[in-house]
């Protein structure tokens, strides 16, 4: 959908897909945008884990890693500008 690459500082690539996102919700442009963002900073790393589900699994199993993986940050943010979590974010283990 979107990716950054150290070749271009500060330049942020989308794919066609990427528009196809809705603007808001859950795997929203926006939030793509934000997981992008924290790449950028330098606040993620690898391993990276993507969709709630597998996310959800990292919080639990490596909390430290979860604090520095893309989709994390992108969870967060939509689940705090747009309103109820995630379900797979939230239910039970």
């Amino acid at each position: 959908m979107a990716a950054v690459t150290p070749a271009a500082p500060g330049a942020m690539f989308f794919t066609p897909d990427f528009f196809a996102l809705s603007p808001t919700g859950q795997d929203s442009q926006q939030g793509t945008i934000v997981h992008e963002l924290s790449h950028l900073s330098g606040a993620t790393r690898r391993p990276e884990v993507y969709q709630p589900g597998p996310a959800k699994a990292l919080a639990v199993s490596k909390p430290a890693d979860a604090q520095k993986n893309g989709d994390s940050f992108q969870y967060y943010y939509e689940n705090l500008i747009f309103g109820a979590p995630c379900r797979a974010c939230v239910a039970g283990p």
